[in-house]
This record gives C-alpha cells, sequence and structure tokens, in this order.
C-alpha cells in the first residue's frame, strides 16, 4: 500500500523547477483516479491548495477537482519514489451509482415538524446590518432589533432544514413559520441567566 499527497506531490514538482503553475494545476488532476482512493475521497474532495516557492515569489496552487478520472497517472504520482508502479488492475472497480454515506429517499414531500404547534409571525429587522437564526435556536430570545410578537414566539424554533439558517435583512418585513422547539410548555433559555415559562 502507498500512500501518495497530492500537496507533497505537487511540491516535489515546484522543487524540479520544470513546472508553471498552470502547468502544476494540470499535473495535480493527473497524480491520482477513483480507483487509487477510498470511494468516499471524490466526493468530498474538490480542491486541493498548495502554496510553492519560485524563483520569483511564492505562489498558490489550486487544484480544482482533484480525483478528475478513472485511473491517474502512476507513473507520475510516483515519480521519483523509486517504487514500483503497480498494474491498474490492483485497482478496484468503483460504481459512480454509489456514493458512500449517501441519503436516499423515495421521493415525494417531506414535512418538517408534522406534528408540532405552528405560528405564523411577521418579522422586521430594526438593526442596520443583516442578521441571521439557526435552525434550533429559541427564537423568543434572538437579537433585539428584531421585531416581532415575541410572546407568540415562546417555546417556538425557524420551520426549516436543520443546520441551516434564515437571513434577516435590514427593514425588510419577513413573513416566516415557527414550529414549537420543546415538547412541554418549560423553555429554558440559552442564556443562563434567563428562563421563560
Amino acid at each position: 500500500m502507498y500512500f501518495i499527497f497530492h500537496d507533497d506531490k505537487v511540491l516535489e514538482f515546484v522543487r524540479d523547477g520544470d513546472k508553471s503553475v498552470a502547468e502544476l494545476m494540470d499535473v495535480g488532476r493527473q497524480l491520482l483516479g477513483r480507483r487509487q482512493v477510498l470511494p468516499t475521497v471524490p466526493h468530498i474532495l474538490d480542491t486541493v491548495q498548495v502554496e510553492g516557492t519560485f524563483p520569483d515569489g511564492t505562489k498558490l496552487i489550486t487544484i480544482h477537482d482533484p480525483i478528475a478520472c478513472e485511473n491517474g497517472n502512476l507513473d507520475l504520482a510516483l515519480h521519483g519514489s523509486f517504487l514500483p508502479v503497480p498494474p491498474l488492475d490492483k485497482f478496484p472497480v468503483i460504481e459512480d451509482s454509489k456514493i458512500p454515506g449517501q441519503l436516499c429517499f423515495g421521493g415525494g414531500l417531506i414535512v418538517l415538524n408534522p406534528h408540532r404547534k405552528a405560528v405564523i409571525l411577521k418579522v422586521t429587522n430594526t438593526g442596520d446590518r443583516p442578521i441571521q437564526v439557526g435552525s434550533h435556536y429559541h427564537f423568543i430570545e434572538v437579537n433585539p432589533s428584531l421585531i416581532f410578537d415575541r410572546r407568540r414566539a415562546h417555546c417556538m424554533r425557524l420551520n426549516i432544514p436543520a443546520g441551516t439558517a434564515t437571513r434577516f435583512e435590514v427593514r425588510l418585513l419577513t413573513l416566516l413559520a415557527l414550529k414549537q422547539h420543546f415538547t412541554s410548555t418549560l423553555c429554558l433559555g440559552f442564556f443562563k441567566d434567563r428562563k421563560s415559562n
């Protein structure tokens, strides 16, 4: 088993001194293919950046889509290592239709928080800059520059997918849906010195 790192290999070619930044970006896309890396790598690695020192100064080499082909150029990847180049039949065939960790659903509508109490509120940002609120933030405790009926926001959160946020632009009226955050009517706030119940 060999470990080949894009950044190390590109820096090695920088030290050789016979390639431009554009040529190094191209070389970086040729080193390894989908069959030479773990199945998740092509789906999560979209950019590699390497800072190399050239005779005329330091330059950033950005390699977009570094795992761009089925098989990499192993002669190039192992250049200067004195390691034998393995035959391509030693590497597994990759099924492009399967992405490790990918979640697939059967289609149709996905209803967020289907059995929770909901309210619709009008919210205005009276501040001097946009405000973002995360999906699970207790809405009654948001930035005081957001003006709305806070009593109706008791034990509520934004009705948006987990991990996302809503941006409230300055002086803009926004109509939004809130869903019940907690199942009980006792809501402990995010601020330690504040409790709402």
